[in-house]
């Protein structure tokens, strides 16, 4: 579960820490628009969620195709649209 996003970059939840500097492809399933994008990333930091053995990953996207990060941006500011509405 993604729990916080950036245009450069994001933190999750996952079940286990991972080494940092480590580099991940990471697959995003977006709502708007309907598709999956991909980035390719390094992982920053991890620490304990506080949620047994779950913990937090911080990612920075190195490398992402041009047109995933045009519906990633494009995704961002719906996101942050919506947000400021509320």
């Amino acid at each position: 579960m993604t729990e916080n996003i950036s245009r450069g970059g994001l933190q999750f939840n996952h079940d286990r820490e991972m080494p940092v500097d480590a580099t991940v492809r990471i697959h995003v399933a977006l709502k708007f628009p309907l598709r999956t994008i991909t980035h390719l990333g390094r992982v920053r930091w991890t620490r304990p969620n506080g949620l047994g053995a779950r913990c937090l990953v911080g990612v920075e996207f190195t490398e992402t195709p041009p047109v995933d990060m045009l519906h990633w941006s494009h995704y961002i500011e719906h996101r942050l649209r919506d947000a400021s509405a509320a």
